[in-house]
C-alpha cells in the first residue's frame, strides 16, 4: 500500500453520491466516450482492461487504469463505472490513486468474500510501504485515504457483502480520523439560514426573478423537501422516475429507484414506495405540469427543461450532454452550486456561508426518523440498508442533530427567525410575542412564583419547573437576580438529553427484530417512542430556556 495520494486539495468521502444500477454501464460509456472526445482518455475502449489517460497535473504524462487482475467479472464491470465517477469529480492522478486502493482491497479480500473481511482489515494495519528497497510503515493519512476510498466504492457497488465490510471499515477509520480531516456537516445556523431562504424564494418568491428562473432552480427545491425527509442519495433522487409519484387509497406515494437484490440471511428488504404528504404531490405535480413543454424525459427532473435554461441564464457555460432523457448528479451538483452563488450569494447577500453537500440531507433524514422514534428495521428499510448496522455511520451526527433542534426552537421562542422572524407562523409565538416581549411589567391576574408570573389564568401547566413553560415571564431586574439559578437550570438540562439520547440509542440497538419476519416488539417500540418524546420535551424545554439566557 503505497502513499500515492498526496493531492491534498482533493478529498474523497466515504459516502457515494451515487450507486451502481442498471443503468450505470450505459451512462459510464456515454462518460468515456466524452472523455476520449476530449482527450482525457487517450488510449483503450470502455470493455479493455486497461486505459490511459492524461495525466492532467503533470504535462507528457499518463497514468493507467487496470482492471485485469479484477477476476470477478460484475465486479470489474462496477469498478470500471465507479472509476468513471471518479474522472468526472477528480483529476486523473487522484482519481487513479484511488482506483489502485479499492483494486488492493479486491485482490486482498477475494472481491470481498464474506469470510475475509479481517483479511483486509489486518492489511489495512500492518501494510508497508517499498520505497528504495526497504519496507516503511505507511502513514495514518494514507491507511485514512485507503479507507475511505474503499468504502465509497462499497457505498456505491452491488456487492453483496459491501455493508458488512462498509461498517467494519467505518469502525477502524475512527482511529485514522483527525480533526483536519474529517468532513463535518455545515454548521446547523446556516442549515437553516438555508432552508428559511429555500421557503423564501420558491414559496414566497421573494427576490424571484421570473417563472423560468424558479422552473430552473425547482429541482433543489424538490431535492431539498424530499431527501431530508426520506434518506436517499442524490443519485436516487435524480433517478426518480417521471411518473415515480402517484396517488392511491387517499395516500400519496413515491417510487425511489432502488436496485432489488437476492435477499441474504439477515438482509432487511429494502422498500421503494413511501408515503408522502399532500405538499410533496403538490410541488411534484407543480414541476411536470411547467416542465412538460420541455420534451420528453425518463426522470422526474427533465434534464431539457434544465438544459434549455441553463442556456438562457448561462449562455458561456459548457455542459455535457451524456444522456438527454435523465437528469444526473452532476447536474445537481452543478445547479446547487449556482444557486448558492447567483441566489444566496449575490440575492441575498450571504457571501459567509457553509454550503451543504448533496448528501448531507440523507444525514438529516436520518437522524430526523431516528428523533421520531422509528426503530432501525423501519429506518433501514425506508434508507435503502441492507443490514441494520449500516445506520451508526449515521446515527454519530445524532448529537449535531439534536443542537440543531435546539437552535431551531430558541430562535422561534426569541421570535427571531434568523433575519426572516416576520415569517414565523408557529401556534405558540403570538403568546410568546403577548405574554414576554410586549411588556416591561407584570400584569394583573398573574401569578407569582418563586421567582417570575404565570401569565395562565387557569395555570395548566406545560412542566414541572415553570422556566421551561412559555406560559412563564421574568422581568429584566429579577432575571438578573437569579440568573445563576436559571443558568443552573441550562447545564441540568443539557445533561438529561445527554443521558436520554444515550439511553434511546442502547435502546435501538437491543431491540429484538425479527429479520425472517420484519417484525419487532411492540412493547419495546411502545418505550422507544415513549422516551423519544420525552427527549423531545427535554429539547423544548431547553430551547425555551435559552431563549431567556
Amino acid at each position: 500500500m503505497s502513499s500515492i495520494l498526496n493531492d491534498n486539495k482533493e478529498y474523497i468521502d466515504s459516502i457515494s453520491e451515487n450507486v451502481f444500477n442498471e443503468e450505470s454501464i450505459k451512462d459510464s460509456k456515454n462518460k468515456f466516450y466524452h472523455f476520449q472526445l476530449n482527450g482525457i482518455i487517450k488510449k483503450g475502449a470502455f470493455e479493455d482492461d486497461e486505459w490511459m489517460l492524461d495525466r492532467q497535473d503533470q504535462s507528457n504524462c499518463n497514468v493507467f487504469f487496470r482492471f485485469q487482475e479484477i477476476s470477478d467479472l460484475n465486479v470489474k464491470q462496477c469498478v470500471k463505472c465507479w472509476s468513471i465517477e471518479l474522472i468526472t469529480k477528480f483529476t486523473t492522478s487522484y482519481a487513479r490513486g484511488l482506483h489502485s486502493f479499492v483494486k488492493q482491497a479486491i485482490l486482498i479480500s477475494d472481491n470481498f468474500n464474506e469470510s475475509n473481511i479481517e483479511k483486509l482489515i489486518s492489511a489495512i494495519e500492518n501494510k508497508k510501504s517499498n520505497r528504495i528497497k526497504m519496507e516503511v510503515d505507511v502513514s495514518d493519512e494514507t491507511k485514512r485515504n485507503f479507507i475511505s476510498a474503499v468504502m465509497n466504492f462499497l457505498d456505491y457497488s452491488h456487492v453483496d457483502t459491501r455493508e458488512g465490510y462498509f461498517n467494519e471499515l467505518w469502525l477502524i477509520q475512527q482511529k485514522y480520523n483527525t480533526q483536519d480531516n474529517i468532513r463535518d456537516l455545515p454548521a446547523f445556523e446556516d442549515v437553516y439560514i438555508f432552508k428559511y431562504l429555500i421557503e423564501f424564494y420558491f414559496e414566497k418568491e421573494i427576490y424571484l426573478k421570473d417563472k423560468d428562473e424558479k422552473l430552473f432552480y425547482f429541482p433543489i427545491y424538490l431535492w431539498w423537501k424530499i431527501t431530508t425527509i426520506i434518506p436517499m442519495r442524490p443519485s436516487e433522487f435524480c433517478a426518480i422516475k417521471r411518473g415515480g409519484i402517484f396517488y392511491k387509497d387517499k395516500k400519496y406515494f413515491i417510487t425511489i429507484p432502488r436496485k432489488k437484490q437476492k435477499r441474504l440471511f439477515k438482509h432487511v428488504d429494502v422498500i421503494d414506495k413511501i408515503e408522502v404528504n399532500k405538499e410533496i404531490y403538490l410541488i411534484i405535480k407543480w414541476y411536470i405540469n411547467n416542465s412538460r413543454i420541455y420534451g420528453s424525459t425518463e426522470t422526474l427532473v427533465s434534464y431539457l427543461c434544465y438544459r434549455s435554461l441553463l442556456e438562457i441564464y448561462f449562455p458561456n457555460f459548457n455542459h455535457n450532454n451524456y444522456n438527454i432523457e435523465r437528469f444526473q448528479v452532476s447536474n445537481l451538483y452543478l445547479l446547487l452550486n449556482k444557486f448558492y452563488e447567483q441566489i444566496v450569494i449575490q440575492r441575498f447577500g450571504l457571501k459567509e456561508i457553509d454550503r451543504i453537500k448533496l448528501n448531507d440531507t440523507r444525514h438529516f433524514a436520518f437522524c430526523s426518523m431516528i428523533l421520531q422514534g422509528f426503530n432501525r428495521l423501519t429506518i433501514a428499510r425506508y434508507g435503502g440498508h441492507l443490514q441494520l448496522d449500516s445506520q451508526y455511520h449515521y446515527q454519530q451526527h445524532l448529537d449535531y442533530f439534536i443542537q440543531s433542534q435546539v437552535y431551531h426552537l430558541t430562535t422561534i421562542y426569541k421570535n427571531r427567525n434568523v433575519f426572516f422572524y416576520d415569517e414565523v407562523s408557529d401556534i405558540f409565538l403570538q403568546d410568546i410575542k403577548n405574554n414576554f416581549f410586549l411588556t416591561n411589567h407584570p400584569k394583573i391576574g398573574w401569578e407569582t412564583m418563586d421567582y417570575g408570573y404565570c401569565t395562565d389564568s387557569n395555570m395548566e401547566c406545560e412542566s414541572t419547573n415553570c422556566v421551561f413553560c412559555t406560559k412563564w415571564w421574568i422581568s429584566k431586574e429579577e432575571f438578573k437576580k437569579h440568573e445563576k439559578e436559571i443558568r443552573n437550570l441550562q447545564g441540568m438540562k443539557e445533561e438529561r438529553i445527554r443521558k436520554r439520547k444515550n439511553f434511546i440509542l442502547n435502546l435501538r440497538k437491543k431491540m429484538f427484530i425479527d429479520l425472517e419476519n420484519f417484525t419487532y416488539d411492540p412493547v419495546e417500540q411502545e418505550t422507544l417512542t415513549r422516551e423519544t418524546k420525552l427527549l423531545n420535551g427535554e429539547i423544548e424545554d431547553l430551547a425555551k430556556l435559552n431563549s431567556w439566557l
